[in-house]
């Protein structure tokens, strides 16, 4: 398997990430979304970050799950919001792993050799460590019943490598997180499920319109026009622009 990164305006030390021997090749610019039908797995190792992140959706869109952090996950499924939201509470883990594996994804390869037994190793502090097998099992279950596109809980370097390699590596785990990916995007990002949240929104402000305009202190303010200074100021940008005028 091979570790492909993309990344837009990559300049100088961003090229020292491609190791070819390694399995790591740096990509940069992805000229086309239809590249991402060449991968079986999206990474998205974002630290920071607000809303709903769209290289996430993109993935799912073309049939990739996703192996993401809390930050990653947020905003795209909001049966999981609050148990993002108390993910994002608990402490990152300080230390970071000083190498990469190899073996965590890659091009897209024939279904029929994928091996179930598949394992892997992390990197931390410089030492390789036996993978948490538990803690695996128990990522895997609750992708399973969460009903999230991917894997969502990586806090650090060496778990999204262990993630990456399950998910690469576990056939029936990839089928079941690419059909919940595609329907989150069918139930909460498609253009219907958009229609009926704008509807909602809108039928419910028009349920209480008179007390949600008696509360708005502002908008009474703004349409006050007291002293009728939007009318003296459309005036004057009338005489403005009638001043610039060339003589008849």
């Amino acid at each position: 398997a091979e570790l492909h990164l993309y990344g837009a305006r990559a300049r100088g030390k961003a090229s020292w990430l491609d190791e070819p021997r390694d399995g790591v090749r740096f990509k940069g610019y992805m000229e086309s979304l239809e590249q991402l039908k060449n991968y079986r797995v999206m990474l998205s190792p974002l630290r920071f970050g607000a809303g709903v992140k769209g290289k996430v959706l993109d993935a799912w869109a073309y049939g990739l799950p996703v192996v993401t952090t809390p930050i990653g996950a947020e905003g795209t499924c909001q049966d999981l919001d609050h148990a993002i939201a108390d993910a994002l509470e608990r402490p990152v883990p300080t230390a970071s792993p000083t190498s990469t594996s190899t073996t965590t994804i890659g091009s897209r390869t024939p279904r029929s050799n994928f091996d179930d037994n598949a394992r892997t190793t992390k990197h931390f502090q410089n030492q390789i460590v036996p993978l948490d097998t538990a803690m695996l099992d128990l990522n895997i279950a609750d992708a399973k019943t969460e009903g999230w596109g991917g894997l969502w809980k990586a806090s650090c370097a060496s778990e999204l490598a262990r993630d990456a390699a399950a998910l690469y590596s576990n056939p029936s785990l990839w089928t079941t997180t690419v059909a919940q990916g595609r329907h989150i995007l069918e139930e909460e990002f498609s253009p219907r499920a958009s229609q009926v949240a704008l509807d909602t929104v809108l039928d419910t402000a028009m349920v209480s319109l008179e007390r949600r305009r008696r509360h708005d202190y502002l908008g009474q303010m703004l349409w006050g026009q007291q002293y009728r200074a939007t009318e003296y100021f459309s005036r004057w940008i009338e005489l403005k622009e009638a001043g610039n005028q060339p003589p008849v």
